[in-house]
């Protein structure tokens, strides 16, 4: 269901092309909700990336995003980068923007770090750390508020850790470890 269209579109040999002004949509032709727009398009099949030059998305015509260059997987290869922002909004914290960063460290691990800026409660640290054995693969996840704004008169630190591990012994032998840790009864 993928349609899109380019002023200009050349095949330069060993999986590399280049498009020049181009659109991109999945919706139905002549029905574009939403429109990914891109003076330039530079797609490399051999290192599995995509690299867009003032790319915009548009919705229902409206631009919501721009970006002066953009780099994207085209394949399952994992990258470092960022990944897709979250935001939102509640009475417990306000405003609330988290912007992870994937690390590909190597084959069997990794480190996602997600800064996450509430208005209510401060700047919060996260990370996520995932690894993997011939039996055994776990995460290992903390967070850190250094000063919550709206706990205890705004100068409390707070947080939490976690580590969960599964490892296969054999056919009939496995075990699973839950180790959890809050800083207080009332963490967020």
């Amino acid at each position: 269901r993928a349609q899109g269209n380019a002023d200009h579109a050349a095949f330069l040999g060993a999986g590399l092309s280049e498009y020049r002004n181009i659109t991109f949509s999945t919706c139905e032709p002549g029905q574009e909700d939403w429109l990914l727009e891109a003076e330039a398009l530079k797609l490399d099949q051999e290192e599995g990336l995509g690299t867009a030059r003032h790319a915009k998305l548009r919705f229902l015509g409206v631009p919501l995003l721009y970006a002066p260059r953009f780099t994207f997987p085209l394949d399952d290869r994992r990258r470092s980068g960022l990944l897709v922002p979250t935001y939102g909004f509640s009475d417990n914290t306000g405003f609330d923007l988290s912007v992870p960063y994937y690390l590909n460290l190597a084959p069997d691990y990794d480190l996602t770090l997600t800064p996450r800026l509430m208005s209510k409660r401060g700047v919060m640290l996260g990370s996520e750390f995932r690894f993997l054995t011939e039996s055994t693969e776990g995460e290992l996840a903390a967070e850190f508020l250094p000063r919550d704004s709206e706990y205890e008169g705004g100068n409390k630190q707070r947080g939490s850790a976690s580590l969960n591990t599964r490892t296969r012994f054999n056919r009939r032998t496995d075990a699973e470890l839950r180790l959890n840790y809050v800083s207080d009864k009332d963490y967020l």
